[in-house]
This record gives structure tokens, C-alpha cells and sequence, in this order.
């Protein structure tokens, strides 16, 4: 029996690679926040700790992820913090543009923007890994019923 943390898709994404010019203008809006708050108030400290926690809080993305399909659910790695998106809890499964959108609600939510993942997918891999996660979804939704 294999493991539960045995990944059946492996993939990392590199923003800076995929989306260049939205990467670069992000980072270029962080530096001149920073630069603001430094020159305007004077306080170092202070900007120092903004600037820290508003670049943690685009980290998905600025930073490399990785993510993996594992019999649990998908896990997602960024920073050296990972998260799992439990499997039993994927109700949707919906493809957009460069990748899939997954949530815990079977209908479209508000709460979608805050529980649901959006994946960026490799090219080549993209409908298999789109018909996997269905296939967890469709087993997800007979187990409601």
C-alpha cells in the first residue's frame, strides 16, 4: 500500500518565469512602499517590519511554490511552510486560464476567494492533472449524496 504523502503530481511554479512583468512590477511597488514609509516618517524600524510583512503576504506571488498530488489531498510549499487542501474537503473542481481553481464549497461562494486554491498547472500536464482532481471531486460528491 503506498504512502499517503507519496505524490501522484509533482510541479513547481516560479513566478518570475511565468509571469515576469506582473513579478517585477509587484516587487517594484513593495520597494517604493518601503521607500515611502522610510522617507516620510523616518521610522526604520517600522517600515522595515511593513515592508517584511507585506512581502510575506504576496509570497505565493514573488517565491517559487511547489505543489503535490498525494493521497491526502494537494500540498503546496512556499517559503518552507506547507499547506494541505484535504482531499475529502474538494467539492469543485473548476480549469481557467494556466491552471485550476479548487474549493471546498460545490457551488460558487464568497468564501471561494478565501478557502479555495488557485494551481497554476504545467502545460504539458495540465488536463491530466485537471482529470485527477475531478475524478477526486466526483468521488467526493457521491459520498454527500
Amino acid at each position: 500500500m503506498p504512502d499517503d504523502f507519496t505524490p501522484t503530481w509533482q510541479w513547481r511554479f516560479n513566478p518570475y518565469e511565468a509571469l515576469r512583468t506582473r513579478t517585477v512590477l509587484l516587487a517594484l511597488v513593495i520597494t517604493a512602499v518601503a521607500l515611502v514609509l522610510l522617507s516620510n516618517f523616518g521610522f526604520t524600524l517600522t517600515s522595515l517590519l511593513l515592508l517584511a510583512a507585506f512581502t510575506y503576504s504576496l509570497r505565493l506571488a514573488l517565491f517559487v511554490t511547489s505543489y503535490r498530488i498525494v493521497r491526502t489531498g494537494v500540498e503546496r510549499e512556499n517559503l518552507k511552510r506547507t499547506q494541505l487542501f484535504r482531499a475529502e474537503l474538494i467539492r469543485r473542481v473548476v480549469p481557467v486560464a494556466g491552471g485550476v481553481f479548487i474549493s471546498r464549497y460545490s457551488r460558487p461562494s464568497r468564501l471561494d476567494r478565501f478557502q479555495g486554491w488557485l494551481l497554476p498547472l504545467p502545460r504539458g500536464q495540465r488536463d491530466a492533472i485537471v482529470e485527477h482532481l475531478q475524478a477526486i471531486c466526483t468521488g467526493n460528491s457521491r459520498e454527500d449524496a
